[in-house]
């Protein structure tokens, strides 16, 4: 037996009831490119890890210890504050950008990541103004 509905190109077949349920689902316009331009690592970091960074200076920076394991040597957590990236050379933790280390912080997804960035860009916005 055929199933219903329509294939799309990469995807499993959905059925129409698939498509109703995914056009209720909020949209998110919000895209990665504008959350990161938006979030400045320097004041994310510094605001989720109590770390005094200076944007202006070196790219990569220690950060206190490291929220992934049992830290108990500051300097072996460093971040990049112009990228975002972010490495421990005790327990190998590693970033790509602040959209990761929200994830792997939170234990959430993707999404929820950018939900959470958003809030925070937003919260800084109305805060410095």
């Amino acid at each position: 037996m055929k199933p219903t509905g329509r294939r799309m190109p990469g995807r499993r077949w959905e059925s129409h009831r698939d498509e109703k349920q995914r056009s209720e689902q909020p949209q998110y316009t919000t895209t990665a490119a504008t959350i990161k331009s938006r979030v400045k690592p320097a004041t994310y970091f510094a605001a989720r890890l109590g770390a005094s960074l200076n944007p202006h200076g070196s790219s990569w920076q220690v950060a206190g210890l490291c929220p992934f394991h049992s830290d108990a040597q500051p300097g072996s957590f460093k971040v990049n504050v112009i990228t975002g990236a972010a490495v421990c050379f005790s327990c190998g933790f590693r970033a790509g950008d602040v959209i990761a280390f929200e994830q792997a912080l939170e234990r959430c997804s993707f999404r929820d990541a950018l939900v959470s960035l958003e809030t925070f860009a937003t919260a800084r916005r109305h805060h410095d103004s």
